[in-house]
């Protein structure tokens, strides 16, 4: 009996690591495609900033703020993906996508 009970929880934990390994690969392909969308929007703000800067202007406060945010969302899911704390790199990643969004309307892109 002893050892039925040993094989089943051993048979739940193989099972839990194999859904933490799952839950893992899913937020390392949301991560990357972030990581897509982010580098799109900074190549766009980087060229806009360039024509904005030859005409003597800039850019507005509220999308350098949003692109530092971003910027910041990013980094920190990075960083909590690496350290493997998944409800945290979770919780970076839908700041950042809610910042790229905004950034995405304002250039134009959505």
């Amino acid at each position: 009996m002893k050892l039925r009970w040993v094989l089943v929880s051993l048979l739940a934990c193989a099972a839990a690591i194999g859904e933490q390994k799952s839950e893992a690969r899913e937020a390392k392909i949301r991560f990357q495609n972030l990581t897509a969308r982010a580098s799109a929007m900074l190549d766009s703000i980087r060229t806009l900033e360039d024509r904005l800067h030859q005409q003597g202007l800039s850019l507005r406060a509220d999308t350098v703020a949003s692109r530092t945010r971003m910027e910041l969302f990013m980094d920190e899911a990075e960083e909590e993906l690496k350290a493997g704390r998944l409800k945290e790199a979770r919780k970076a990643m839908n700041r950042a996508e809610g910042a790229i969004a905004k950034l995405e309307t304002a250039m134009g892109a959505r």
